[in-house]
Order: C-alpha cells, then structure tokens, then sequence
C-alpha cells in the first residue's frame, strides 16, 4: 500500500500481464461466458431491481415468484450469448481479444 495526501491506496493484486496470460489459457466456454456476461447489459438493471424487492422484504407468494422469474430470465439471457459465442465462426483468439477489449473498457 502507498499514501497519497492522506490517503492509502492498494496496489493492484493481479497485473494486466496476468489477465493476460490468464485469458491466453483459458478454455473457449469460459471466454463465451464472460463475453455473455459483459454483454448483457439488462443484468445490471435486473441486480438493481432485485436488490429493491430483497430490501424491502417483500415475502408474499407473488413476489417470490417474480424474483423466481426473473432470476431465471437473467440465467436464461446469459446463458444464450455464451452459447452464441461459444458456436459462433470466430476463433479462440478472437474471443479473446473481443473479451480484453471489454475488460479494458470495464
């Protein structure tokens, strides 16, 4: 750890060349699945709207089950990308250079 003006920042504990060795063997379902994960821009929303429900504790029938639903429809959109990324044309490097740009931009 290092201060600055009073401040204590950590270092980083992984480096970028260890994402990158990391990403350069990791298996092609794994490389989908981030990607998958990354993409699905609706999760973020679904987490939120999740997190409401669970803080209000709402513990009626009806609003378990709409959790239920929509744990599902995240679980289900998640896994489609993956699997399109994982049956899609491009090559193991190029999933991994689609998965570092989002990793960069993240």
């Amino acid at each position: 750890m290092t201060e600055s003006q009073g401040l204590t920042v950590s270092q980083p504990v992984i480096a970028p060349p260890e994402i990158v060795a990391g990403l350069g063997n990791a298996p092609r379902d794994l490389l989908a699945t981030c990607i998958a994960l990354f993409e699905d821009t609706k999760l973020v929303r679904r987490v939120g709207v999740l997190y409401e429900r669970l803080k209000e504790k709402v513990s009626n029938a009806t609003s378990d089950s709409a959790r239920r639903e929509a744990e599902t429809e995240t679980v289900a959109s998640v896994q489609t990308r993956a699997s399109m990324w994982n049956t899609s044309k491009l090559n193991d490097d190029h999933l991994r250079l689609v998965l570092w740009i989002y990793l960069r931009n993240a």
